[in-house]
């Protein structure tokens, strides 16, 4: 899109202000007017269309938007307070750059290297829209050398872990790290204090379409689980046994000596250089994270793997 087809959106943006403005003076002197009630709301959607426009176009091709809608008596405005704001925006920012710190390196004591990942996501405040408080966010996608965009994959983990069941939460969990667990837990925790629910869209560089709905009791819930994972244990230890699955989605099981059923374990995208040689059946030693859950409701133990290295071929 040219930029005088661009100027012509935020000039129809404006003029949509105005009438938005008119309309709520009409409708302050006349309050029982339905049919501008109904005409205010479809201006205000008309409006946020715009918005989102205006906010995509001017962030490229480079960057993706990240829509997270306020819901509650706070944020009915299209406003926020700048400590509201400070409360939702912190944690939401630290869950991403954790996670993408995860996904990239395997030890987290590089100080530089986090904020090598700040600069790499780049998360800015694009805007905020109408009607319910929405904070438009953008996040660079641009693809690293192995042709992955690390924000890409981040929001992927994000929304895995916000609408994870029971069968999936604690591995969910593991792939975003005790860090960044941390950082959803008090983001869901200030939502929950605040009185505040959500809605979190976003589409990939894909063009796939994630959604979350977060209801008062979806952020309790989810909250309350978090919670329990404080009290994971992890240690370092050596798995021997036969390869029984290698996948390209970050994942390979191997079959443990003396055991029957395969254990399935994690591995980082840049990892695939160290894996590329090995094939099903061939027996390995494997050097893991192994971090062990314990699952209150239903009282049993979870254990999660995460390859560190081979350490025999």
């Amino acid at each position: 899109m040219s930029a005088a087809e661009l100027q012509q959106i935020k000039q129809r943006a404006k003029e949509v202000r105005a009438m938005i403005s008119d309309r709520e003076m009409h409708l302050r002197a006349h309050p029982s007017d339905f049919s501008s009630k109904l005409a205010l709301t479809s201006l205000r959607s008309h409006l946020e269309d715009l918005t989102r426009q205006i906010i995509i176009l001017e962030a490229g091709t480079e960057r993706k938007l990240v829509d997270f809608r306020l819901i509650g008596n706070q944020v009915t405005d299209g406003t926020i307070t700048l400590g509201l704001l400070a409360k939702l925006a912190g944690p939401l920012a630290d869950v991403l750059h954790s996670a993408a710190y995860r996904l990239r390196y395997q030890k987290t004591d590089k100080p530089a290297a986090k904020d090598h990942i700040q600069k790499i996501l780049d998360l800015r405040l694009a805007g905020l829209g109408e009607g319910s408080t929405r904070l438009y966010v953008t996040g660079n996608v641009t693809p690293d050398l192995a042709g992955q965009s690390l924000f890409d994959a981040t929001m992927r983990q994000l929304f895995a872990l916000l609408n994870a069941g029971p069968d999936d939460f604690f591995d969910a969990v593991h792939a975003m790290g005790p860090e960044a667990a941390r950082a959803a837990e008090n983001l869901l925790r200030a939502m929950e204090s605040e009185e505040i629910a959500a809605e979190l869209t976003w589409t990939s560089t894909d063009s796939e379409v994630f959604q979350w709905e977060g209801r008062t009791d979806r952020i309790v819930q989810l909250r309350s689980l978090l919670e329990q994972t404080e009290e994971r244990q992890t240690e370092i230890e050596e798995l021997r046994g036969s390869i029984s699955l290698l996948s390209d989605t970050a994942r390979m099981e191997i079959r443990q000596d003396g055991t029957t059923r395969p254990t399935r374990i994690r591995y980082r995208k840049d990892q695939l250089p160290l894996i590329a040689g090995l094939t099903v059946g061939q027996r390995v030693a494997l050097e893991v994270e192994h971090t062990s859950f314990l699952d209150k409701s239903e009282q049993r133990v979870i254990d999660q793997y995460r390859l560190v290295d081979i350490t025999q071929r």
